[in-house]
């Protein structure tokens, strides 16, 4: 990061500590653009950043299409899935997983992800059993005040 303002040392004081760590991170912050650069910052000084960086934008896909692009799905699970196709959590194994304005998700999407968070398990859309992922870490990051 660049700029001499004590707000950005701040940030890349605390994007550091983070990309050191193991743990999941939320980002808040007044842009999307600049929660955007810090996750990628984070995942690049991380060791993890060899291993794929993928990013999911909530705001524009809900539903299906965010498990879907998430945990992947099974051939006709909805109109248009024509085969198998893996989610972020197979195809950056090791790697990190951006979720861009977590704060969009609905109660449904929430409850998946919350038990993907709690338990590392997952069910791709469409599939009948639920399978362990391999780790990956999340960065989520929101322009909302999620306290209150």
């Amino acid at each position: 990061m660049i700029g001499d303002a004590e707000a950005i040392r701040r940030v890349e004081r605390e994007a550091l500590l983070a990309a050191g760590s193991r743990l999941n991170v939320l980002i808040t912050g007044a842009s999307s653009a600049v929660n955007s650069v810090v996750a990628r910052f984070i995942h690049e000084r991380s060791d993890r950043a060899a291993r794929g960086f993928a990013a999911i934008s909530c705001k524009d896909l809900q539903g299906v299409l965010f498990e879907s692009q998430l945990f992947g799905h099974v051939r006709g699970s909805f109109p248009g899935a024509h085969q198998n196709k893996f989610g972020f959590v197979n195809t950056v194994p090791g790697g990190t997983i951006y979720l861009d304005d977590v704060s969009a998700l609905g109660e449904g999407n929430q409850a998946v992800l919350l038990r993907y968070l709690e338990t590392g398990e997952y069910m791709p859309l469409g599939g009948d059993r639920l399978q362990l992922a391999p780790h990956v870490r999340l960065i989520a990051s929101t322009t909302v005040n999620l306290t209150g």
